[in-house]
């Protein structure tokens, strides 16, 4: 297996463990409060949730060029409950997974701010994006008195992700 097939792999990987590790935080998560205002963000928890679950698929459509309303047309419905969201997870990062196979990692190209990016690099700041956005949600869950379990956070915080290792 080559390198970069290899490193696909593992960004793939990652990506899909960060997000079965952010649904279960969610699910911590009592109803009520997805309707409220998020901390640490400008948008309210039900956006935030779902800003997180499509950014996998709102990276690609940005790389293709797309403007912001035609990508809004793109994305899916809102998350209104866990189901919506591990459908939204799964679909968004389905659509990464088949957009990023043909890609050369080393191509470059200009982002959305107008930075040169390799595509590699460009897949580490998707992955930094959820992550910073997961942290929201953590920060969120600590704001109204949630408290994961330990074995929840171990996986959370204690490199458990195969690409921080």
């Amino acid at each position: 297996m080559s390198n970069e097939i290899l490193v696909k792999q593992t960004i793939i990987t990652t990506l899909r463990e960060a997000m079965e590790i952010t649904h279960d935080l969610v699910a911590l998560f009592p109803v009520p409060f997805l309707g409220t205002p998020a901390i640490y963000s400008d948008r309210d928890l039900a956006e935030l949730l779902r800003h997180t679950a499509w950014i996998p698929k709102e990276e690609i459509l940005l790389l293709r060029g797309l403007d912001k309303e035609t990508m809004r047309k793109e994305l899916g419905s809102p998350v209104c409950s866990l189901e919506d969201l591990r459908s939204a997870f799964e679909e968004s990062s389905s659509f990464f997974e088949t957009s990023i196979a043909p890609l050369d990692l080393e191509m470059s190209f200009s982002n959305a701010t107008g930075r040169n990016l390799s595509v590699f690099a460009w897949c580490l700041e998707m992955l930094n994006h959820f992550m910073h956005h997961r942290s929201q949600i953590y920060l969120n869950l600590l704001a109204h008195d949630v408290h994961p379990s330990s074995a929840l956070l171990s996986r959370l915080f204690a490199g458990h992700l195969p690409i921080m290792r």
